[in-house]
């Protein structure tokens, strides 16, 4: 519990039936049968809301993580047909991992791998809520929010991973803020995160150094504000509270310290760089997840938004410098770029989180503590899962309709040039943006795949294909030139890409050889 709250009540503090049971709730907060069912609970709602076929990142990573083992980490890539072209992954160990635990099970134990990551992610959600608010259902209500407003980002990429470390230091972070901590604990835990982090995706680290901005400005912010009351730790301007942290001066250590983390990876300077070289390329333009977010196109945003306006402005609740700047600061990034929504919801689940359980404790505690009562027992159990499997109807019956990924990739067109080609090595073989990593993981060397990065100048030193490629499908580049001088023998084309589609059907040089639902494959003749 926090500090201020013992120096105002003093010894009396026991007596008060909130912080006597918050103070219970503090010792037993792992080892109760609740617990567990809640666990049951996110279990299940996971495996309904988490899509059973795989992204086309998961190709190229599983084969990229197999490379990495049998020919250890090298800087130039070993699956494109240009030759000589500079590629270092950004997720090096992350790709180890998962090629690991394919071999063990093939995809399935991939998604296992993605359920269990997923459990792991809410389970330090509900525990750290749990332990900050002290409130069990409405730590429960909140982390099953946030599953449904994340549930496209459950799937076998880093970014999983990533979002595991960022919620752990934002727990430390939050924590931190609130009472004294060891030192060598803080330390030592925050650049455990930093260094797993340049290591299993470096592409997202620079938001680890982000989520201190919040805490160093709220106590900046203290010392310039007056406080009209005898406490001087805590001053509060109408709605918003700027406490001094006391473990400030440990943080900015850890701050600049955690700067040369980056050195501490095989990859070089790329934890540095990675970040720059990407906005200087063209793929934050056409990839839909660096674009813009458009809110009223995303309606998980409105909704998530506009909960957390309304407590605010409907409410006498206060909330720190420090929740209301992270608050602002993620939403900014998640309307810049879309992927960030997932680490708005995350991280900003911990403000929500707060204001929720102010607001029931204060206005109706007697009904919270009914919920606590009847929803973590056998029946309300029962009654919660079938709320949650009505809801969750849709990506059930995804899940029922679509148990592989024949229809989404090019399987049978592969198959197609597996059976009537000899050598793959003699065959250079041009498939669309997302199609290209199953064909990496086929054995066949791409024009392009997924690892949009590979493919731009500031990271290959050598052309920008990425370029080529979107004039060749928007119809910018003559065919037959772009196909002579990169001297392809096949292309897979979604049958949905009509403009190129009728163009290559009109060409004398290319014979349709393969048509299935969804893709077409041309023979250069």
């Amino acid at each position: 519990m926090d500090i201020k709250e013992v120096d105002i009540l003093g010894d009396q503090i026991n007596h008060y039936w909130y912080y006597s049971s918050k103070a219970k709730m503090n010792r037993i907060i792992f080892l109760t049968k609740e617990n567990f069912l809640i666990l049951f609970i996110f279990l299940v709602v996971i495996l309904f809301r988490c899509p059973l076929l795989l992204q086309n990142d998961t190709f190229y990573t599983i084969k990229v993580g197999e490379h990495i083992i049998n020919h250890g980490l090298t800087t130039k890539d070993a699956f494109t047909f240009h030759e000589g072209i500079n590629y270092t992954s950004p997720h090096w160990f992350y790709d180890i991992v998962i090629y690991l635990i394919f071999s063990i099970g093939g995809f399935f134990s991939v998604y296992l791998s993605t359920i269990i990551f997923s459990l792991i992610l809410v389970s330090c959600l509900y525990f750290g809520f749990l332990k900050l608010y002290g409130h069990r259902f409405v730590s429960f209500f909140v982390v099953c929010v946030i599953i449904f407003m994340i549930d496209q980002g459950l799937t076998a990429r880093a970014q999983l991973i990533t979002y595991i470390l960022f919620v752990l230091e934002a727990l430390i972070l939050e924590f931190s803020r609130r009472k004294k901590i060891n030192n060598l604990f803080l330390t030592s835990s925050l650049m455990a995160i930093s260094i797993a982090i340049v290591n299993v995706h470096c592409a997202t680290w620079v938001v680890f150094f982000i989520l201190f901005m919040p805490y160093f400005a709220e106590h900046v912010l203290s010392y310039f504000c007056s406080s009209t009351d005898d406490d001087k730790d805590s001053v509060k301007i109408k709605k918003l509270t700027a406490c001094k942290n006391e473990n400030i001066k440990v943080l900015f250590f850890v701050f600049m310290v955690c700067i040369l983390t980056g050195f501490i990876s095989p990859t070089g300077m790329l934890p540095y760089t990675y970040l720059y070289d990407t906005y200087q390329s063209q793929t934050v333009n056409f990839i839909s997840e660096h674009l813009p977010l458009v809110p009223f196109a995303f309606p998980r945003f409105l909704f998530f938004i506009s909960s957390i306006l309304t407590l605010l402005i409907f409410t006498r609740l206060k909330i720190s410098v420090s929740q209301l700047l992270m608050f602002l600061g993620l939403t900014l990034m998640a309307l810049m770029s879309v992927r960030q929504t997932m680490l708005l919801f995350l991280i900003s689940g911990f403000l929500l989180c707060d204001l929720l359980t102010r607001f029931f404790m204060a206005n109706n505690p007697q009904r919270i503590e009914f919920y606590n009562s009847n929803i973590f027992t056998l029946k309300g159990t029962i009654v919660t899962l079938l709320f949650m499997a009505l809801v969750s109807y849709n990506g059930i019956s995804n899940n029922l309709k679509n148990p592989s990924f024949d229809h989404v990739y090019p399987v049978e067109a592969v198959e197609y040039l597996t059976k009537h080609v000899n050598n793959k090595d003699q065959l250079r073989v041009f498939a669309m943006y997302d199609d290209g990593s199953y064909l990496l993981f086929k054995g066949f060397k791409v024009f392009i795949d997924s690892r949009a990065d590979l493919y731009t100048l500031p990271f290959n030193k050598t052309k920008d294909y990425f370029n080529e490629y979107s004039e060749f499908v928007n119809l910018s580049k003559n065919i037959s030139s772009f196909i002579d001088e990169y001297q392809l023998t096949h292309l897979i084309i979604r049958n949905k890409s009509l403009p190129i589609n009728t163009q290559l059907t009109l060409n004398a040089h290319l014979k349709e050889v393969y048509k299935d639902d969804v893709f077409t494959v041309y023979q250069v003749i």
